[in-house]
């Protein structure tokens, strides 16, 4: 708690800081709730900590998690581009309700140019944050180049 503290203190009164740090617990507290059972293994190493899923031991899961912690499955409507949200449809792959999702990228940047890459009607997992009155990914993409080798 001392670290959150001193974190805190830092911050200041930056308050986009303080939202996005909000959001970065919120995604540790959940990360900590996972009772993966037999589909995930973590593995503690020297170099730090992996953690591999059985995708299709998460799937099956997911209408339970979702009706618990107010996540959404959703498709994107068209592929990513140089923004850092994009338009899906809500709970459905094909046409419903539209809703605008925000998405964090690792290092700036945009979704075109961001890991993983987003398609349209890619599946992703969405969230509702009340405070903030905006959808987010629970993904965190990572910003990246193409190198053009062939």
């Amino acid at each position: 708690m001392a670290g959150n503290e001193e974190l805190l203190r830092f911050v200041g009164a930056n308050t986009a800081a303080v939202r996005k740090l909000n959001i970065m617990v919120d995604r540790l507290q959940a990360l900590q709730n996972i009772n993966g059972g037999d589909f995930i293994n973590v593995n503690r190493t020297g170099g730090g900590t992996s953690i591999s899923l059985s995708m299709e031991r998460v799937l099956e899961r997911i209408p339970k998690l979702a009706a618990a912690d107010g996540v959404h499955v959703a498709y994107p409507t068209a592929d990513a581009d140089n923004h850092s949200f994009i338009m899906c449809y809500k709970d459905v792959d094909t046409t419903g309700e539209e809703i605008l999702v925000n998405c964090s990228i690792a290092g700036g940047g945009n979704l075109e140019d961001a890991t993983p890459r987003l398609t349209n009607g890619k599946r992703i997992f969405v969230k509702y944050i009340e405070e903030l009155g905006s959808w987010y990914c629970t993904t965190v993409f990572q910003a990246s180049t193409d190198c053009g080798c062939s």
